[in-house]
């Protein structure tokens, strides 16, 4: 029988040339002497197997789904340190995760399964990848390699890098924590992003490539944050360099969302002219959310509240509005506000008592907060040139 590390690489060039899951299978039978079929969770849609006599296997396991589902789920939920496979007619059951959960099952008939663990444990992780990036509607994996699962956003090299970092012990160690980041320039120069390029690959060991003129870093987000703050200082004082991050994803085939993200979030900081060397997605999803709303119709979610204010500060020379929305920026700091509007603390607490009684806003409670917060978003997007089809 062949060595589980070489079984190992012959599975991984499978899995990076595009192969399908029927493929893989195949190949295991011949090289582990075993009959292996995998079925996804709900049965149905397709069933690859090695096995002759599937149709009887498959039946057997339909008369009992129900025991099944909740028999062997409930077993590995609760036990899947100890416990990783079970039996069920003579035939070795093995879950298939990807992302934590449970997405279908291998059904293995092997004379010597526990001499074999290894191999099958392995080979149920290879069919969780594989299974997660399939077309659900044809399961069709064959013209798909690794550089377009990931949206042409990273090569091979960093691919097989933190794959193979996975797959060093039996149970590949999946879902690292990854943030993605953007380095961006006000205004684009190529040149200078090359040089940038340049001095994180001689200063820094990170994964860092380029996607449309567009300079990104892809970090371990738990073990390289230092290194991260020190880069981002010292090129936001030599190059003025922005930097946008991604939410946390747990595996390379999020990869293409958190370049989205990334994107939106470098789009808004600029639009909003918002000042500051880092930003994150979380904050700009609201943003995002709203523009996706039609600007015909997005004026229907300015509360009555604001335009009652807005009307009354015209009318007044007052300055209710901008009392409140630095109010709301500086999350209800009252000294902070202040300072930020050039008025004493005092004349603050007036001001919040007099919008309370003339437009029924409690400022304590963060419900009627909100609602004027979003007021105040979709006025500046309205208020700027946003042309948000450039994110799509």
């Amino acid at each position: 029988m062949i060595e589980l590390i070489k079984f190992k690489q012959l599975i991984f060039e499978y899995i990076t040339s595009g192969s399908n899951i029927k493929t893989i299978i195949e190949y295991s039978f011949e090289i582990l002497n075993a009959n292996i079929c995998f079925s996804n969770l709900d049965h149905s849609k397709t069933i690859h197997t090695s096995f002759d006599n599937i149709e009887k296997i498959i039946l057997k396991f339909l008369e009992k789904e129900s025991y099944i589902s909740k028999g062997i789920n409930d077993k590995f939920n609760n036990n899947l340190t100890k416990v990783n496979y079970c039996t069920y007619d003579n035939i070795i059951i093995v879950p298939v995760l990807y992302n934590y959960s449970c997405i279908g099952y291998l059904f293995i008939k092997c004379e010597d399964f526990n001499s074999k663990s290894d191999y099958f444990s392995y080979l149920a992780d290879a069919c969780g990848i594989l299974f997660s990036i399939t077309d659900s509607n044809t399961y069709n994996y064959a013209d798909k390699s690794i550089n377009r699962l990931v949206n042409d956003l990273i090569d091979k090299n960093i691919v097989e890098n933190n794959f193979i970092k996975r797959i060093e012990k039996t149970k590949i160690a999946r879902y690292n924590k990854y943030k993605l980041i953007s380095c961006d320039l006000k205004e684009k120069n190529y040149t200078q992003l090359k040089e940038v390029l340049i001095i994180i690959n001689e200063k820094y060991d990170l994964d860092v490539f380029f996607h449309k003129d567009t300079l990104l870093i892809l970090s371990d987000s738990a073990t390289n944050f230092d290194i991260i703050q020190e880069l981002i200082d010292d090129l936001h004082k030599k190059y003025s360099m922005f930097f946008c991050f991604s939410d946390e994803f747990n595996d390379l085939f999020n990869i293409s969302t958190a370049y989205q993200q990334v994107k939106i979030t470098a789009f808004f900081a600029i639009y909003l002219q918002h000042l500051s060397k880092q930003y994150v997605y979380d904050d700009y999803k609201i943003y995002e959310a709203i523009c996706n709303i039609p600007s015909k119709i997005r004026n229907n979610f300015i509360c009555n509240a604001y335009y009652k204010m807005d009307n009354y500060d015209k009318l007044n020379s007052t300055e209710y509005i901008k009392t409140i929305l630095i109010y709301i920026l500086y999350d209800k700091n009252i000294v902070k506000t202040s300072e930020q509007l050039f008025i004493h603390k005092n004349t603050l607490f007036y001001r919040i008592k007099r919008i309370n009684e003339l437009f029924n806003i409690n400022c304590d409670n963060n419900k009627e907060l909100f609602k004027m917060h979003l007021a105040f978003i979709i006025i500046k997007l309205n208020s700027i040139e946003l042309d948000y089809s450039k994110l799509n």
